[in-house]
C-alpha cells in the first residue's frame, strides 16, 4: 500500500464520528508509524494524534497515549514539536477521577471499579517512556512529571494498605 493511501485512510478515519472507528485508527496508528514509512512523512499524523489527546472519550484517550508512547519508543524525533499543552494532557490524564470511580456491590460485600485505572497505567507508560527516551533528546525538563508521579505514589500506597 503506499503512503498517501494509508494517510488519507487514517485521516478519514480519524475524524469519524463514530468512536469505534476512531479508536481502530488510533490503535492502528501506532503499528503503521512504526514500521512502514520514514519519519518525515509521518509528521502531520503525529500531530494530529496531539491534538486527540484532548478528547472527551476516556477510550481514544488511553489509545492516542498507547500510540504515542510506541512513537516516542521507536520514533522519539517526532516530538520535538510537542508543545506544552500536550504535557498538561499528559498531566491531567495521570490524575485519579472520582466520578470515574463506582461501587460495585458483590453480595454483601461493595467493591470499587476505577475505570480510570487503563488511561492513567497508559499515560505513567509514556511518562516512562517519555523519560528514557524525550528527556536527553529534546531538552525536556526532568521535573516536568515530578508532581505527577509523587501523586502517583501517594495514591498507590494509599490503596495499597
Amino acid at each position: 500500500m503506499k503512503f498517501d493511501e494509508v494517510q488519507n485512510l487514517l485521516e478519514k478515519n480519524l475524524e469519524s464520528p463514530k468512536t469505534a472507528r476512531k479508536y481502530t485508527a488510533i490503535s492502528a496508528f501506532r503499528h503503521f508509524c512504526t514500521k512502514t514509512f520514514p519519519s518525515e512523512k509521518i509528521k502531520k499524523l503525529v500531530h494530529t494524534l496531539f491534538a486527540m489527546i484532548a478528547d472527551s472519550d476516556i477510550n481514544i484517550r488511553k489509545a492516542v497515549i498507547t500510540s504515542l508512547t510506541t512513537i516516542a519508543y521507536n520514533l522519539p524525533n517526532l516530538f520535538k514539536d510537542a508543545n506544552t499543552k500536550f504535557y498538561d494532557h499528559i498531566k491531567e490524564n495521570l490524575k485519579i477521577v472520582p466520578s470515574l470511580i463506582k461501587e460495585v456491590e458483590l453480595g454483601p460485600f461493595k467493591h470499587k471499579v476505577d475505570d480510570g485505572l487503563p488511561l492513567r497505567t497508559s499515560a505513567y507508560s509514556f511518562v516512562e517512556t517519555s523519560i528514557e527516551s524525550l528527556l536527553s533528546l529534546h531538552n525536556i525538563d526532568a521535573g516536568l512529571y515530578n508532581d505527577a508521579i509523587l501523586g502517583g505514589l501517594g495514591n498507590f500506597l494509599i490503596n495499597f494498605d
